[in-house]
């Protein structure tokens, strides 16, 4: 398991480097990439063996800098054909709290949508994929369109 900060700007009008730091917490072969424009992708692990401790995830949170609209557009995918997004879901962390974004079903393997919640300051706001048996096929997510308030 691994932990760090990056700092990133995902508004025209405040950085959130001067309001807090990223959180990030990897496990198992997860990866991220900070895109332009305000684009960012997580995988979610696909390393299992035997020996590991499920649920593996990757997550990314930082501190609301202002109350306000906290919003994105995301595409969903897994290659995880035989458990699907039941196996490989995806997270929006909002106040804190963890709402999973993707069904708990095998089919279809592709989602996409846009989320738009109020959040307030110096609460926990990011993004959270998790691999329930990092086996079968990763999943991926695309975050496009990031917003929060300044």
């Amino acid at each position: 398991m691994g932990y760090g900060n990056a700092g990133r700007d995902f508004s025209d009008n405040c950085s959130y480097d001067a309001n807090g730091i990223w959180n990030i917490t990897t496990e198992g072969d997860s990866t991220f990439f900070f895109g332009a424009h305000n684009n960012l992708t997580l995988t979610s692990p696909n390393d299992g063996f035997p020996d590991k401790i499920f649920p593996q995830r990757l997550e990314m949170k930082i501190l609301a800098a202002a109350d306000g609209p906290f919003s994105f557009k995301f595409g969903y995918i897994t290659e995880d054909f035989e458990g699907g997004p039941e196996r490989d879901p995806f997270y929006v962390i909002v106040n804190g709290e963890e709402r999973q974004l993707t069904d708990d079903v095998r089919y279809p393997f592709e989602k996409s949508g846009f989320f738009e919640e109020h959040v307030h300051a110096d609460e926990y706001i990011g993004f959270i994929m998790k691999a329930r048996d990092s086996i079968g096929g990763a999943a991926k997510v695309t975050i496009t369109d990031i917003n929060a308030p300044c």
